[in-house]
C-alpha cells in the first residue's frame, strides 16, 4: 500500500488532505512537523469559547439540556441560581470545558453537541428494539435488481450511513433554522474517522465541535453500525470571520456549484470526506473521493486543520491496490470492508 505522510495541523494539513502527488515507499517519510496555533484561530478557553451568553431564552435552554443529561439545575426558568451554577461547573467539570460556572459558548456547544448525542442514541435504540434482528449477510455486492439485506438495514435513522449522509440535519432543516454544517473525514474507516460540526450562534460567530476516532476495529457486521463515532474531541469557539472564512472554503470546493453524482461509491478502506448541511434553509449533501479530479479540487480541509486542536495526526492518504480490495471485501484481509453507494435521492446505502 503506498501512503502519504501527513502533518499534524495548519498550513501543511492542507496539502496533505486535498492531494497531490503520490510518494513511493522508497522515499524517507516526512517529519512530523508540530506547529503552534496559529494566534488568528480560537481555541477552547480563548477569547470567543469563553464569552458569556446572555440572555434569559438560552440559560432556559441549556437548563433544560442539563435537566435531560442527569444534572440537577432546577427548573428552567432562565434565571441563574445556584443549582444552576453548581450544574454548569459539574458539567463544565465532566467536559474539559474551563469551569466558570456560566453560560459560555463552549459550554452551550458542548450541551448541544451532547443533547444530540445523547438524542441519537435513543432513537437509534428505539430503531433497533422495533425492528426484527438483523440477519448476517454478506457485505458484496448485490446482484442487479436484488437489494441486499445489508443495504435494508441500513437505511433508518440512527445508522452510521444516516449520520453520515446527514438525514437528521435534513429532518429538522426549515427556512428558520440556524445554519448547521456536518464533515466527516473517513481516512480507512477501521483506522481513522474525523468529525467536525459547525453549528451557528446569534451573533454571526460558531460553535466547532470535533471528534477524531483511530485506530479502532468494527464488528463483522455492517449492518450493524450505528450513529455517530466517539473518540478525542475539541470544542472551538469560531469568531464571525473564521466561520465565514470555512464556509468560503466549502463553496470554493463546489459544495453547491458540482452536485454529487447519483451512484458514488464509498469504500470505507478508502479516503473520503462528506459534508452535509442546513445552509439558509436548504440541505445539501456533498462528498469528494480519493483519487480524483473532484478531490483535486477542495479546499475546506485545509481550513479545518487549522481549526483543529486535537492534536491527532490525519492518517496518511493511501490507495488499494486491485488485490488488496478483493481480499478485503473476500474475508481473507485483516478487516471486512464495505461500499456506501449514493442513490438518485441523494441518501446513502451500504451496498
Amino acid at each position: 500500500m503506498v501512503k502519504k505522510s501527513l502533518p499534524l495541523i495548519a498550513a501543511i494539513a492542507l496539502s496533505a488532505c486535498v492531494g497531490g502527488g503520490s510518494r513511493t515507499e522508497s522515499e524517507a517519510p516526512a517529519p512530523v512537523i508540530e506547529a503552534p496555533a496559529p494566534e488568528r484561530y480560537t481555541l477552547i478557553g480563548g477569547p470567543v469559547g469563553d464569552a458569556l451568553v446572555e440572555g434569559r431564552e438560552p440559560l432556559r435552554e441549556a437548563q433544560s439540556m442539563l435537566a435531560t443529561l442527569g444534572f440537577d439545575p432546577g427548573p428552567a426558568d432562565g434565571l441563574m441560581g445556584p443549582r444552576t451554577r453548581s450544574a454548569l461547573e459539574q458539567f463544565q467539570t465532566q467536559q474539559g470545558v474551563p469551569v466558570s460556572g456560566t453560560l459560555t459558548v463552549d459550554t452551550q456547544g458542548a450541551l448541544q453537541f451532547e443533547k444530540s448525542a445523547r438524542d441519537d442514541a435513543a432513537q437509534a435504540a428505539n430503531s433497533t428494539t422495533a425492528a426484527a434482528p438483523a440477519p448476517a449477510a454478506s457485505v458484496r455486492p448485490a446482484s442487479a435488481g436484488a437489494p441486499s439485506s445489508v443495504a435494508a438495514s441500513t437505511t433508518g435513522s440512527g445508522t452510521w450511513t444516516a449520520f453520515l449522509s446527514g438525514e437528521d440535519i435534513r429532518a429538522h432543516c426549515t427556512a428558520s433554522s440556524p445554519d448547521e454544517y456536518r464533515f466527516v473525514y473517513n481516512a480507512e474507516y477501521t483506522e481513522h474517522v474525523r468529525l467536525y460540526e459547525l453549528t451557528d450562534t446569534s451573533d454571526g460567530s460558531a460553535v466547532l465541535n470535533i471528534i477524531v476516532r483511530g485506530p479502532t476495529r468494527i464488528a463483522g457486521d455492517p449492518a450493524r453500525l450505528m450513529g455517530r463515532i466517539s473518540g478525542k474531541r475539541s470544542i472551538n469557539g469560531l469568531a464571525p470571520f473564521e466561520r465565514n472564512s470555512l464556509i468560503e472554503t466549502l463553496m470554493s470546493s463546489g459544495f453547491t456549484s458540482s452536485p454529487l453524482p447519483s451512484g458514488t461509491v464509498l469504500p470505507s478502506d478508502g479516503h473520503f470526506w462528506v459534508v452535509s448541511a442546513c445552509r439558509r434553509g436548504t440541505f445539501t449533501v456533498n462528498a469528494w473521493t480519493y483519487p480524483s479530479d473532484r478531490w483535486d479540487r477542495i479546499t475546506f480541509p485545509g481550513m479545518l486543520g487549522q481549526l483543529d486542536f486535537t492534536n491527532v495526526m490525519f492518517n496518511p492518504l493511501s490507495q488499494l491496490t486491485e488485490a488488496q480490495r478483493a481480499a478485503a471485501r473476500s474475508g481473507d484481509g485483516p478487516l471486512q470492508a464495505f461500499d456506501i453507494r449514493v442513490g438518485a435521492d441523494g441518501k446513502f446505502q451500504i451496498n
